[in-house]
């Protein structure tokens, strides 16, 4: 980059010999802006990223999701509306196999993520809500932002993550998912992506039960953590905020449920990196 501020400056110096350009000073600034910006990518690598995006808890409800602050959070569902996992489990054996009954209870996310005629199904029953299956990657940063949330720093509710369970979870918002995966359609997502400015907030709940208590005794493993079914349902509603962040080269046109964010691509490198 240093190499290549010199050569211009003293083309843009030529052009000032000639008449071209009208300030003697245009070659001076042009260059070091160059050897500046070079400095900053030896640097980051990338170039200055800024503050990555993080997650904000906009309410949190005991009981009807209703209560909530947050509009779209009227038509979440509790966990009683939706199909019991357990019962669903029990009636199939592939279900059992993989979440054997001597096990810990799975969740309705947990499910899904094996059986996308069950996703789909919640899907259209929870509508314009869709569920958080346990193996997207959301999962986790959302569980650890409500242990947070929650905990001795934040409202005070649980002293531990252990002291309850994660019942079910549920998004909305952001940009629309890739739904084709050939080629073809992988350059005609980017393409779209790029120009796709503007997208509703992208926001999570999550909801959660205490546990019952249990001893654990001497020399055992502690016992499986099992809901409390009669205690309060909490929902913790929160969203990423919308904080510009660039990305680097290689992924500047991926953008997965940003919230406000641009993407730093144009449509025709969004569909050569889609390849």
């Amino acid at each position: 980059m240093t190499t290549f501020s010199l050569y211009l400056q003293r083309d843009i110096r030529a052009l000032f010999d000639t008449g071209v350009l009208r300030y003697r000073w245009s070659a001076r600034t042009i260059s070091t802006l160059f050897i500046v910006m070079g400095l900053i990518w030896s640097i980051y690598g990338v170039g200055y990223k800024g503050p990555a995006p993080s997650w904000k808890v906009l309410d949190v409800v005991q009981g009807e999701p209703a209560q909530s602050r947050v509009a779209k959070a009227d038509s979440l569902p509790l966990p009683d509306k939706i199909a019991d996992p357990v019962e669903l489990r029990d009636g199939s054996k592939e279900l059992l196999k993989e979440f054997p009954a001597t096990g810990k209870d799975p969740v309705i996310g947990d499910l899904a993520a094996i059986d996308p005629e069950l996703e789909a199904s919640i899907n259209q029953q929870v509508d314009p809500w869709k569920l958080l299956i346990t193996t997207n990657r959301f999962t986790g940063e959302t569980q650890a932002t409500v242990a947070e949330a929650l905990g001795p720093n934040g409202q005070k509710l649980f002293e531990d993550p252990s002291e309850y369970v994660v019942v079910q979870s549920f998004f909305t918002g952001g940009k629309q998912g890739r739904t084709d995966n050939s080629i073809v359609g992988r350059v005609a997502y980017k393409a779209k992506s790029a120009v796709s400015f503007f997208n509703p907030p992208f926001l999570v709940a999550v909801q959660l039960q205490e546990v019952i208590p249990q001893d654990t005794r001497v020399g055992q493993a502690p016992p499986l953590p099992v809901r409390n079914r009669e205690a309060p349902v909490i929902t913790v509603v929160k969203n990423t905020e919308p904080i510009a962040m660039k990305a680097p080269a290689s992924t500047a046109s991926r953008n997965i449920c940003n919230s406000g964010r641009l993407p730093f691509a144009t449509p025709a490198f969004s569909a050569l990196t889609a390849i």
